[in-house]
């Protein structure tokens, strides 16, 4: 999903585009930026994690550049709008929810899918998976994902395969 920034007016309205995957998308956006902030022993090199920030946003499709006058005051507007509740979550049945993930881990435990799937992930949603698999008590499956997904995993990606499957 791609966020149509031109449109929105207001903190709530960009919210309103965001599905589950943006939405998590952009808070492990957001955690990393703060631990790689948090983790500094200096900032002399804030031009690179801008870089880094600015790569990561694109695939979201929020741009991170030097700004015309009218978008930064298009931004500045967004800015001042404090966002509202959020929307309540469709379904607060917890026997409803666990019973929709136990069949997603159940329809993703085929080794053939995982295998053609994995590699077209790309981390953040390899993890979201891989942790709602382990959630479920799909050990097995979770294993198999983080696996398949670190067997695609770039050189910069390296770092993370082992880490890929939480308490597995």
């Amino acid at each position: 999903m791609r966020l149509t920034l031109e449109t929105a007016h207001t903190t709530d309205e960009l919210a309103a585009q965001c599905d589950a995957a943006t939405t998590t998308h952009l808070a492990r956006l957001m955690l990393h930026t703060f631990a790689v902030l948090g983790a500094a022993h200096s900032w002399d090199h804030l031009g690179e994690l801008a870089e880094d920030l600015a790569r990561d946003a694109a695939r979201l499709g929020l741009p991170i550049a030097d700004q015309d006058p009218e978008t930064l005051t298009h931004w500045e507007q967004i800015t001042e709008t404090p966002p509202g509740p959020p929307d309540p979550r469709p379904s607060t049945d917890a026997a409803a929810v666990v019973l929709a993930a136990e069949q997603l881990a159940e329809r993703f435990s085929e080794d053939l899918l995982a295998a053609e799937i994995a590699g077209q992930l790309n981390r953040p949603e390899a993890d979201a998976l891989v942790d709602l698999l382990a959630a479920t008590g799909a050990a097995r499956a979770a294993h198999l994902w983080s696996a398949a997904h670190a067997a695609h995993d770039q050189e910069e990606d390296a770092h993370r395969a082992a880490s890929c499957s939480p308490g597995i």
